[in-house]
């Protein structure tokens, strides 16, 4: 997990709060392009007084957010510093397959 490797915490899934797509509407994605804007899912890692806290949930972003026209089977992450601002690096995701070979082999590891 990101958290652990680049903020040193021991955090697991379990520690994210995580709020999925199902509950923004046609409506909200409809409001949003009259606003130049977009829904993407977007995960956060913040240091909150000193304690790192996660999340995955659904957020409103417009055309100067880096993350704006990211589409597709390419992974993004931008990361806030207090001396360069944001940077983002962007490149290929996984693809379809390669995605699902994961998915099967997480299910069948499962132990739960």
């Amino acid at each position: 997990m990101l958290a652990n490797l680049m903020m040193g915490q021991s955090m697991t899934m379990a520690d994210v709060s995580c709020t999925g797509i199902s509950g923004v509407t046609r409506a909200q994605i409809q409001a949003a392009k009259a606003e130049n804007q977009r829904w993407k899912l977007i995960g956060t890692l913040e240091n909150v007084d000193g304690r790192v806290q996660g999340s995955v949930k659904p957020v409103q972003v417009d055309t100067t957010h880096p993350l704006y026209g990211i589409g597709g089977a390419t992974n993004a992450v931008t990361y806030s510093t207090d001396l360069l601002g944001d940077i983002t690096l962007i490149g290929p995701g996984a693809g379809r397959m390669e995605t699902g070979y994961a998915i099967i082999g997480d299910i069948l590891s499962f132990n739960g």
